[in-house]
């Protein structure tokens, strides 16, 4: 791919009741917001959801056509069973962008939290002011589609400078 080619760029919060995303372009090293969202499905059983997810997730790789993802790692929590709902939705969320011509790369919260905020543990909050200051947005973001465009704006950043401190970690 050119360097000069638009890329875009999706990123991905995984959550089993809350999914958020976020697309972004990077064009000769400058990124801007394309798209966000939050996938919702509360009201359906658990194995409903991720076939939801799947659904709602192959629309928007349809309609963005982003040639790169970036998913948040699992992380261990204090919860064992929240820890294996997200990663069934992590895992409903890779196979179905490997599904298409999509490169997948994932970052650790901190990773993402360190980049956009400088501080690896930043509250969500922290974190949306960060993600609508250097998108330069004037609109309020729920915080898993804030997480979602941080991820995907930190993998364009990384990607742009082939940043081996990242490692670009390909899944």
């Amino acid at each position: 791919m050119k360097a000069s080619n638009p890329i875009y760029i999706l990123g991905i919060d995984p959550g089993s009741i809350n999914l958020g995303f976020g697309i972004v372009c990077l064009n000769q090293q400058q990124v801007s917001y394309v798209a966000h969202g939050v996938v919702t499905n509360s009201k359906l059983d658990p194995n409903q959801r991720l076939a939801f997810i799947r659904d709602e997730l192959d629309q928007i790789l349809e309609k963005y056509k982003p040639q790169m993802a970036a998913i948040e790692k699992v992380f261990l929590g204090k919860n064992p069973q929240s820890v294996f709902r997200l990663g069934l939705a992590r895992g409903v969320a890779i196979s179905c962008i490997a599904r298409h011509p999509v490169e997948i790369f994932e970052y650790s919260p901190t990773q993402m939290k360190k980049i956009m905020t400088g501080s690896g543990h930043a509250a969500k909050e922290t974190v949306a002011r960060a993600v609508k200051n250097l998108l330069k947005l004037n609109i309020e973001l729920e915080f898993d589609a804030a997480d979602a465009l941080g991820l995907a704006y930190v993998h364009a950043r990384a990607y742009a400078v082939k940043d081996r401190f990242l490692n670009l970690t390909r899944i």
